[in-house]
């Protein structure tokens, strides 16, 4: 399964409000309805329930966005969620996530740009973003083309290490 689709269906519950919110609500004593309208309709909640949610993470900022992203990457989310941080609609994520459609580029894009890898760690056949594959693809943009030399030498010297050795007769 492509590294894109693993992570969605990771972050979206099977059906209905993600239960990990309703804890996070009960935890952090704050409503459920002050969540969803925040992460459906972008509603900010009040300073006081930022305040809480910041303690449940043991954050000492209490920036709304770092939240969100906390929420992002501790809880299956809804769509609306998703699209949120996104970009992408929500009718999109449905369709590639059960009725098995291929997202456009644009949509890798953003996708690409909310879980802070490369487009072509998003196509790699991968569970999750510590997969050693996704790492490997995620750090080549940050070599310089000596660097990317130098790994491709001692990758192929791995190799030629690692190979059964040929008996001549």
């Amino acid at each position: 399964m492509a590294l894109w689709l693993s992570v969605l269906k990771s972050k979206l519950p099977e059906d209905g409000e993600p239960s990990s919110l309703k804890v996070l609500a009960k935890e952090a004593q704050v409503k459920l309805s002050t969540l969803s309208e925040w992460i459906e309709r972008g509603v900010t909640p009040s300073d006081k329930d930022i305040k809480k949610i910041a303690r449940y993470y043991s954050l000492d900022e209490y920036d709304p966005e770092e939240i969100k992203q906390h929420l992002a990457k501790n809880h299956t989310l809804t769509y609306a969620f998703l699209y949120s941080l996104t970009g992408v609609a929500t009718s999109v994520m449905h369709d590639w996530v059960t009725k098995g459609k291929q997202p456009h580029i644009d949509s890798l894009n953003k996708l690409s740009a909310w879980l802070k890898v490369p487009v072509p760690a998003l196509l790699l056949e991968a569970e999750t973003l510590d997969a050693p594959d996704v790492k490997i693809v995620s750090m080549l943009d940050q070599l310089t083309h000596d660097q990317k030399q130098q790994l491709v030498n001692q990758m192929e010297t791995m190799l030629e290490q690692s190979a059964p050795a040929s008996t001549h007769s």
